[in-house]
């Protein structure tokens, strides 16, 4: 361990660990993010019994409008969303 090859050996295995770590959240952060329902499916199933299509649709070009014109709509729409 006192050598520069045990040194080396160990930055190694270090680095190792930290690679898997990471993997393993990254992978616990995709599968969160497959397994969430959407925020267009939960409004779709509380308001839009009919004619939903058309309705999602435009509050995607709302929101779009939206998030061109102001500065921090981003930051809004994630608030707005929790």
């Amino acid at each position: 361990m006192i050598s520069d090859e045990g040194m080396s050996n160990f930055h190694n295995q270090v680095t190792q660990v930290v690679s898997s770590i990471q993997n393993t959240n990254d992978l616990d952060v995709h599968i969160v993010l497959i397994n969430t329902p959407t925020y267009l499916t939960q409004v779709r199933e509380r308001y839009y019994l009919e004619d939903y299509l058309t309705k999602s649709i435009r509050d995607y070009i709302d929101m779009f409008e939206f998030v061109q014109e102001n500065m921090n709509s981003l930051d809004i729409i994630i608030e707005d969303t929790r």
